[in-house]
């Protein structure tokens, strides 16, 4: 039986994810990580909220570490945190990262060449994506992803990524991350951008 033509569930979230992991080579652990949400809709409200985890001496030896959260949306951050970060242990729910006030700029697109700027206080991040693959729609009802809910995205990996903090590039580059193999059914690039993504929660499933 196919699908009904609406859903269910109770839509509470709609915008893009962009995700950025950078390793060195032959490394098991990330130089730096950027998970990105670019919120249209949701009980908060829109903007944009974004994870940067970055340690010292991956962009000079005199560089402090950079971990915090970057908000333009100050209500947007605790929601996040809890609607769509729900993984145990995920850096996104750290309470000892302070969140900060910021400005976001875009420039380019998705497919071609992707970069978004965090302006914030005495500090300044450039993330790009670039080097497109070609994008699949990932259809994740309950059970695939999350145990209660669906998800549904424009997934688009990239071959390359690169994060500049105060103007000095990160070293590292993207790998092929496993943990995509579950849902995708094999490893994709830990540089990827996923637009149009829409959570639904499944309350009728409870």
């Amino acid at each position: 039986m196919s699908r009904p033509p609406v859903n269910p569930g109770v839509v509470t979230w709609a915008g893009d994810h962009l995700l950025l992991a950078l390793r060195t080579a032959d490394a098991t652990t990330d130089t730096t990580l950027v998970s990105y949400y670019r919120t249209y809709y949701s009980p908060v409200g829109g903007g944009q909220t974004a994870l940067v985890l970055s340690d010292p001496g991956w962009y000079g030896q005199d560089a402090q570490p950079v971990r915090a959260i970057y908000t333009d949306n100050l209500e947007l951050t605790p929601w996040v945190r809890a609607n769509l970060s729900r993984r145990p242990g995920h850096p996104f729910r750290d309470p000892s990262l302070p969140i900060i006030a910021a400005r976001f700029e875009t420039s380019g697109a998705v497919g071609q060449t992707h970069v978004t700027t965090i302006y914030a206080p005495g500090r300044t991040i450039g993330v790009t994506w670039a080097d497109f693959e070609t994008p699949f729609y990932l259809e994740s009802p309950v059970g695939v992803i999350g145990a209660d809910y669906d998800i549904f995205s424009l997934i688009c990996p990239a071959q390359t990524g690169t994060v500049a903090i105060d103007g000095r590039q990160v070293v590292g580059r993207p790998y092929p991350n496993d943990v995509w193999a579950r849902s995708t059914g094999q490893p994709r690039s830990s540089a990827l951008v996923a637009i149009a993504e829409v959570l639904i929660e499944r309350p009728d499933l409870k």
